[in-house]
């Protein structure tokens, strides 16, 4: 036998199966190429030299391990397609002479042969694309300096190896499984068709107990952090609800649709419903996949544009002033921000305008029907394990300083006080903390010192006092001891100049203050906003990739599903034709059954994405984004867009099925 008989015979084979290898190696580039390039971007040391870049190379190498943990799973599910429809041709190797060493030998070189092909165009595209890519993350991070995109490599050397396993994992598959069954079997196993299954109402019964408290945990949860905590949990009870309807349900449903007389005996449905009963068992696991898929898709696309959207909307909320100094104990201190402050603006393009300084004293409180007090053992000052609908915060500044920063001339008794609420939580025209009772004079509408926010994650509130000793009494009527924390100085001021400039007047200002100023706390909006674009524009960059390579996963596994079924549909239509059908019935019968088993995934997936939507809410306001209606937009946009894709898909695949059927 010559040297290059099963090089030979490799090449022809991946020839002659191009139309079952094209798509798996396509997916193959692309994926490498995808992990090769978030490889290269958390690799890149000129993240490690700016602010927040060592949380984008960690958001960015988490983002590789799940490809590469999705690239072992998927790319192995993909292979037993693969494997599927080449029984029939390696056994007839079998029957005409080849030992099954032979055979091992034609699929060794097959792999070594797609392995190579693949890796050198995945990593020639993932350097191409790399490029566009990183300038893509540039502008979604906003980050204005100089970075390039090299050849890391590490990011080679991992990308090789990842590969390399899943390569040699399914050529073991693939041998083991042509050692293991004699030739006659593989050469009926591309025409071997499922068994009609049987109904199995108690697995059936299992998938609705499963998604029902699934969606259950998803509605009633209200707590950000209880959310966060049962979020897996009912993950993992959606999909295997999911696993057991399209399993078990699906059978049943059909196997109800076969008993209806009226429905059943009609050319259209006999054969939609008769084919899809036939195969169900093979093919519920597949459309569970497409389910599971899509939701992930909509999930995590959804979510990260809301989030990436939601950004400067929140930090402005949160930083009604541009830089802001909290913690002062004295007015010296005060006096030694002002100088630093002037000092920075006079060498610089920034400008300076609107500092104030107050004095105030904050307090945490629960709300228990309308009375604020202490909350029991445990539970004071923790904003994010608590209710945070019950949980209040109380910041009280005295109407002197009140009067010298918004220049009124307001006077308040001892038991008066003004409310600024940055929720409108407050009802009533009286505040009663503790056992004693404060008269609001009034209800600000607007203040220098802060913004409302009906979406706000906390019930923020201003109190206006007569004096620090009127607030020593409300802080003692909280249950708490004024001398234990006492009365502090906040500065604010706000900055003017191009968006770069004030971003580095910002971090300047920061440090000076930090090693000049002691005991302080300072934080500014500029500094926030950059981290959070930052950090949002990474989770907006792992998913859109993401979702892309899943939907790239779910086309795959559609376009594979309606290769194999129009393989095993042809001699099926021709005897129906046979027997009478005309062409454009059979044409209509297969457009029935590929659309109804195309689109039941993406129905399933929006009702999963429709509950879990709450739950979703809950878990984005420990991001600090409480917009439900942006969300809602957010959500509902990308159902669409994706609906959309996922239809032109479908045209294009039902397509290529009919082509195999005629």
């Amino acid at each position: 036998m010559s040297r290059f008989f099963y090089i030979r015979m490799a090449l022809t084979n991946l020839k002659k199966n191009r139309q079952t290898y094209f798509p798996y190696l396509l997916t193959c580039i692309l994926t490498i190429c995808m992990f090769f390039i978030f490889q290269v971007l958390a690799h890149n040391d000129g993240l490690n030299h700016m602010g927040g870049g060592k949380d984008m190379a960690t958001i960015l190498g988490t983002g590789s391990y799940i490809i590469a943990i999705f690239a072992v799973i998927f790319l192995y599910y993909t292979n037993s397609f693969l494997i599927k429809q080449r029984k029939k041709e390696l056994g007839l190797y079998c029957i005409l002479g080849l030992e099954k060493k032979h055979v091992a030998r034609i699929l060794t070189w097959e792999s070594i042969m797609t392995y190579l092909a693949c890796m050198i165009l995945g990593i020639i595209s993932g350097f191409v694309l790399g490029k566009l890519v990183f300038l893509v993350l540039i502008k979604l991070v906003h980050i204005n300096v100089s970075l390039s995109f090299g050849l890391a490599p590490e990011a080679l050397l991992s990308s090789m190896t990842l590969f390399l396993c899943i390569f040699v994992l399914n050529l073991v598959t693939n041998i083991f499984h042509v050692r293991m069954v004699n030739p006659i079997e593989l050469l009926r196993g591309g025409n071997k068709g499922e068994k009609i299954p049987k109904v199995s109402w108690w697995l059936a019964l299992v998938g609705v107990a499963c998604l029902g408290t699934g969606y259950y945990i998803a509605i009633v949860t209200q707590n950000p952090m209880d959310a966060f905590a049962k979020f897996f949990l009912a993950v993992i009870l959606v999909i295997v609800g999911t696993y057991a309807l399209f399993t078990a349900g699906s059978i049943a449903l059909l196997r109800i649709l076969k008993n209806n007389k009226k429905f059943f005996y009609k050319p259209k449905n006999f054969i939609a419903v008769s084919g899809m009963v036939y195969r169900m068992k093979q093919n519920a696991v597949g459309l569970a996949n497409i389910c599971i898929l899509s939701t992930m898709v909509l999930v995590m696309i959804a979510g990260s544009v809301s989030l990436y959207i939601s950004q400067e909307k929140t930090i402005r909320y949160r930083f009604p002033h541009d830089l802001q100094v909290n913690k002062l104990e004295s007015e010296e201190q005060i006096a030694g921000i002002d100088r630093i402050l002037e000092e920075m603006t006079a060498d610089s393009a920034v400008s300076a305008a609107g500092e104030f300084y107050f004095a105030y004293l904050d307090i945490y409180a629960y709300n228990e029907g309308g009375k604020y007090g202490k909350a029991d053992e445990g539970k004071y000052g923790n904003y994010v394990t608590e209710d945070t609908d019950l949980l209040t915060s109380f910041t009280m500044i005295p109407v002197e300083d009140y009067n010298r920063i918004e220049q009124k001339q307001v006077s308040l008794k001892e038991d008066e006080v003004l409310v600024f609420s940055v929720k409108d939580s407050i009802k009533g025209n009286v505040l009663q903390i503790g056992d004693e009772e404060f008269r609001i004079q009034e209800k600000l509408e607007t203040s220098i010192l802060g913004k409302k926010d009906p979406y706000a994650m906390f019930n923020e509130n201003f109190l206006i006092v007569k004096n620090e000793e009127a607030g020593d009494r409300i802080f003692r009527a909280s249950g708490m001891e004024p001398d234990a924390y006492g009365w502090n100085f906040q500065w604010n001021c706000d900055i003017d100049g191009k968006k770069d400039d004030c971003v580095d007047f910002s971090y300047a200002f920061i440090d000076r203050v930090h090693n000049e100023v002691s005991s302080s706390y300072v934080d500014s909006m500029y500094t926030s906003l950059s981290g959070w674009y930052m950090s949002y524009g990474g989770i907006l960059f792992i998913g859109i990739f993401l979702g892309i390579l899943f939907i790239m996963a779910a086309v795959l596994i559609i376009y594979y599903k309606q290769v194999s079924e129009g393989y095993e549909d042809h001699e099926r239509f021709l005897i129906m034709q046979k027997v009478g059908m005309s062409h454009d019935e059979v044409r209509s019968s297969i457009r029935k059954q590929v659309s109804m088993v195309f689109f039941l995934p993406l129905v399933m997936a929006v009702i999963h994405v429709m509950f879990a939507f709450p739950m979703i809410s809950r878990l984005l306001v420990m991001f600090n984004l409480t917009d439900i209606r942006l969300e809602f937009i957010c959500t509902c946009v990308t159902v669409v867009v994706f609906s959309l894709v996922y239809s032109l898909v479908y045209m294009r695949t039902a397509k290529v099925y009919y082509r195999l059927v005629r």
